[in-house]
């Protein structure tokens, strides 16, 4: 059996002895397909059905206290393993990797198999999990915002979780020229002078995934306002507010610093913006004069 996630321009090829059964989320329908698209960086996952267990000669490297460890290898490869609160020492599952994220073993348990067919482990968070470390490869990055589709373009609104994204996001459903692609994560890529921001399959309670990239030119960090407003903050400002929402994985000596080289370099390159949202649909103004790259 194969399956192609598409996800950020990222193509995770996943091939397994046993059939599959039905997606567990209906917002990866967008981002399923059988062949990845040209020009795609591509990863191969190959799933095994075994015991899940945690080679003896790995490090630990971090611990989530919840769903998932991080483990290091001595020859540069990585372990994540996932596991039910109650039985970390018994993973669900482990996915191995190579220091370039692409090639990916994961040996799986039963509880992922159900009368013959396999619950496709890679979805989130193991799908999240691996393109993170990939992302950090290139200095690319998950982060926490709506994403916006603007005549073609694309402007992200970060904000931690309660800032408003999903608020912000039902507000523009009714405007013709504005499209929301996601309303929890996007991903961001480096495209030559510029970046690209992408749809991802973890939506918000609004529920918006599409898997589309479109060239990112602007940034908005959501406040709370009582009218819609632009206003410009400094590059700095930006850094230390979209570190707080990015996805870096600090416990990666490698991965981590090239993630906030990343970030710096975005602030300095994409127009960076406090973005006014009011508890109405007028919040549409505030997103366009961003995308116009103009005050409000």
């Amino acid at each position: 059996m194969r399956s192609v996630l598409r996800i950020g321009g990222i193509a995770f090829e996943v091939s397994s002895a046993r059939p599959f059964a039905d997606p567990l989320s209906p917002a990866y329908a967008d981002f399923l397909n059988r062949e990845p698209e040209p020009g795609e960086t591509r990863i191969a996952v190959d799933l095994v059905p075994g015991e899940a267990a945690i080679p003896g000669d790995a490090s630990l490297t971090f611990d989530t206290g919840s769903a998932w460890l991080s483990y290091g290898l001595p020859g540069g490869d990585r372990v994540i393993a996932l596991a039910v609160a109650e039985a970390r020492d018994r993973p669900l599952l482990t996915a191995r990797y190579d220091p370039e994220v692409a090639r990916v073993r994961v040996t799986w348990s039963e509880a992922f198999a159900d009368d013959g067919r396999l619950t496709n482990p890679v979805c989130y968070p193991l799908d999240q999990l691996l393109l993170m470390q990939r992302l950090a490869r290139e200095g690319g990055a998950i982060v926490h915002c709506a994403l916006i589709d603007v005549g073609g373009s694309a402007v992200i609104c970060p904000g931690v979780s309660g800032a408003g994204k999903t608020t912000l996001s039902r507000q523009l459903i009714h405007d013709t020229g504005l499209r929301v692609l996601s309303d929890d994560r996007a991903v961001i890529r480096r495209s030559g002078d510029g970046y690209t921001a992408y749809g991802t399959p973890w939506p918000g309670e609004g529920g918006y995934a599409v898997n589309r990239g479109l060239p990112l030119i602007g940034i908005g960090f959501i406040d709370h306002r009582e009218a819609p407003a632009t206003e410009s903050i400094t590059r700095s400002e930006a850094l230390r507010r979209l570190v707080q929402v990015a996805s870096v994985p600090w416990f990666d000596r490698d991965a981590g610093p090239r993630v906030f080289d990343g970030l710096t370099d975005l602030c300095g390159r994409v127009p960076v913006w406090r973005l006014g949202v009011p508890e109405n649909p007028s919040a549409a103004r505030a997103v366009r004069a961003l995308a116009e790259g103009r005050a409000l």
